[in-house]
């Protein structure tokens, strides 16, 4: 029969052990049926789970076992006592009127000199409150849109929630402990996606905090993303580094809109060249530039021949189709920061930065010529037979003179324009008498 009196005399012992927070159980050694069985318990342990001491004594551990109990965790802790190594664990008990608690504990094993046998010393923590909050940390950071993910000093990563995986293009099952987050970012080695692999390498080498960096982010499926991305080095101490915290978030749907704002406030709805809103902000910009640097900025002022006629006679639609297709023919001509501008109606402007007017000639010509040589679908936009159907432009060319407004410069090329239209239009105008030609 076991001694309900046996701890009595390691007065030390239970002294400490009474005056722990954590509840102290310790049991005999036995493993074999019925296995070990509780021989003491402190205070602590009697608060937290409802039992005396009397209930307890001479019972199994596992009276304080139940439903939400572990198994894979009973079986590790078996293991252990049977290899005679400790054990740290966690898993839910019971209390006396049957509520669960989370438990934390450690269990080793100790030799009594007063009674020549070894014991199992238990100390657990309740740690309810703490898996509750983690749960519940995890639970919203698996429901967030944004990628959050952490990394270690060797760019490991040590977690990364659903929301990353559908950013990054991962696949969910990935076994994310034996992958580089590095890897994942560059995943076919071809540096596309540098930026991000230099931003975090800074992060974690240099200990810099990033608030928020835009950039396009190409997947591995093949899509590319705009995302946003901040980061933060976490640090294990002042002087020692330990990884960062990554949270990326998709901004695509968001540079889409702004891109259409954009576009709604800058384009002309039609033909999609900028507007006069946005060429006056333009020439601002580039007049100043000039002013400042030096650099040639020439304009080309043209309108279409006989537009009049497009809408009169065809309908128009068929103006409409007009203005679309040079539109169309000048954008194929003219480089990407150069800016084609509807002015009005039928006239445009060609706002060419960093080109003299002798280049700006070129250019107008071969723009003429190009527009002189479209073939047009006639039937498909409603051409009324035996009036004319080609389309041709006249054009007015001016270089920006340092001491001038913009306005002057935009009037020289519209006088240019009336002269180009009084030679017999489909004609282009770039001289004065006073300008080298």
């Amino acid at each position: 029969m076991l001694d309900t009196n046996y701890f009595k005399d390691h007065k030390i012992m239970e002294s400490i052990a009474d005056r722990v927070h954590d509840s102290v159980i310790v049991t005999t050694s036995n493993t074999e049926s019925p296995g070990p069985l509780i021989v003491y318990v402190n205070p602590a342990f009697c608060k937290k789970t409802g039992y005396s001491p009397d209930e307890v004594i001479g019972e199994s551990p596992r009276m304080l076992q139940g439903p939400a109990t572990e198994r894979k965790v009973l079986d590790r802790l078996k293991e252990n006592l049977k290899n005679n190594e400790p054990f740290h664990g966690s898993t839910v008990n019971y209390r006396k009127n049957g509520s669960p608690y989370v438990v934390s504990w450690n269990i080793d094993k100790f030799w009594s000199e007063l009674y020549q046998d070894y014991f199992y010393i238990s100390i657990q923590k309740e740690t309810t409150r703490e898996y509750e909050l983690d749960r519940l940390n995890h639970t919203m950071i698996d429901s967030l849109p944004d990628g959050i993910i952490g990394i270690d000093f060797n760019y490991n990563i040590l977690s990364m929630n659903p929301a990353s995986h559908d950013i990054l293009g991962c696949d969910e099952d990935i076994d994310i402990s034996s992958c580089s987050f590095l890897d994942i970012i560059d995943f076919d080695g071809s540096n596309t996606n540098k930026p991000f692999t230099d931003l975090i390498e800074r992060v974690v080498d240099q200990g810099i905090s990033v608030d928020s960096y835009q950039d396009i982010l190409a997947r591995k499926d093949g899509e590319y993303l705009w995302v946003e991305v901040k980061a933060q080095p976490m640090f294990m101490s002042s002087d020692s580094k330990s990884g960062g915290l990554i949270t990326i978030r998709n901004i695509s749907d968001q540079k889409d809109f702004e891109k259409k704002m954009w576009n709604a406030a800058n384009q002309d709805e039609l033909t999609r060249a900028y507007n006069r809103h946005f060429a006056i902000d333009v020439m601002h910009k580039h007049t100043r530039e000039t002013k400042q640097q030096g650099t040639p900025l020439s304009l080309i002022y043209f309108d279409i021949d006989n537009f009049k006629t497009f809408n009169d006679v065809h309908g128009h639609g068929v103006g409409d189709e007009v203005l679309k297709t040079v539109v169309n023919s000048v954008n194929g001509r003219i480089r990407k920061n150069d800016y084609l501008i509807r002015w009005g109606g039928e006239e445009f402007l060609i706002i060419l930065p960093s080109e003299t007017i002798k280049t700006a000639d070129i250019i107008a010509n071969s723009i003429r010529k190009q527009i002189g040589d479209l073939s047009i679908d006639k039937d498909s936009i409603g051409f009324v037979e035996s009036h004319p159907t080609n389309i041709t432009i006249s054009a007015g060319v001016s270089e920006f003179q340092k001491d001038e407004s913009f306005e002057t410069w935009i009037e020289r090329a519209d006088e240019r324009l009336m002269k180009a239209k009084k030679k017999g239009k489909n004609n282009v105008v770039s001289f004065d008498s006073n300008e080298a030609g």
